[in-house]
């Protein structure tokens, strides 16, 4: 994709405006941030780290045009503020995360592992033999989590660190599980963290949050967490996002 000084090619209305932003007539993006493609979807592509060294060896307001990989070839222009670069990860690093989702109704439910299957919620369903909040450690060699109880009184000879999996063949809208061992049906690595957001990248370098979130009870107090491969509307779930960011207490304010 190269970079050119056209700014209609890039979509400020996308739910990724945080990462995208008007400054001055112009467009930039904070490190570790990412561009949008101007199309019926608005998944963004990010920025590499290599590729952020080059940019910001130039003055931080001027524009540039070089090449960004890129399924799609979209025109952009960017220019960077002089920022900090996050420090390169260490390809064997391990980082551990809480996930919460975020969404219509849903306020930062945090994330629950029920007999194999992931929701969000206040309580477990109804009826679960093995039900925990769980915590998902990176492994940045392939990007899969492994999800981790927080409730220390699962005994250990019934947790296997199961990896986060999702279903990305054509047209599915499966319930995200949780998989332990080789599964040639679902999808546990490509999983990375942008900022606090927990996307999937596909073998392409197309960058997806599709999860949707489904009530299982009348109270809403617990969603089934589901993959929409292909983002279509649902009257049965809602589109969230995956953060790592626990919501705030407003009664701390």
């Amino acid at each position: 994709m190269l970079v050119t000084t056209s700014l209609e090619a890039v979509n400020l209305d996308s739910p990724w405006h945080p990462w995208v932003r008007r400054r001055q007539g112009e467009i930039w993006v904070p490190p570790g941030g990412c561009l949008t493609r101007h199309s019926t979807q608005t998944e963004p592509i990010r920025l590499s780290i290599e590729l952020q060294q080059q940019l910001l060896t130039i003055l931080h307001t001027q524009e540039v045009t070089t090449a960004i990989p890129s399924k799609t070839e979209v025109p952009v222009s960017i220019s960077f503020d002089r920022y900090p670069l996050p420090p390169q990860a260490d390809e064997a690093a391990i980082t551990k995360y809480c996930s919460n989702g975020y969404g219509r109704g849903v306020a930062g439910l945090p994330l629950i592992y029920s007999d194999g299957a992931a929701y969000l919620g206040l309580e477990p369903p109804q009826n679960a033999s093995i039900a925990t909040n769980v915590t998902l450690t990176q492994d940045a060699n392939d990007g899969s989590f492994a999800a981790d109880p927080i409730n220390s009184t699962i005994p250990s000879s019934n947790w296997t660190s199961p990896k986060l999996a999702i279903d990305t063949s054509v047209g599915a809208f499966e319930p995200v599980s949780f998989s332990v061992g080789e599964n040639a049906s679902l999808t546990t690595t490509g999983f990375d963290m942008w900022g606090s957001l927990l996307v999937w990248i596909s073998d392409s370098g197309v960058i997806s949050t599709k999860w949707y979130a489904s009530p299982v009870d009348a109270q809403n107090k617990t969603w089934l967490l589901k993959w929409n491969v292909e983002n279509a509307a649902s009257e049965t779930a809602i589109p969230i996002i995956l953060k790592s960011l626990a919501p705030v207490d407003k009664k701390m304010r």
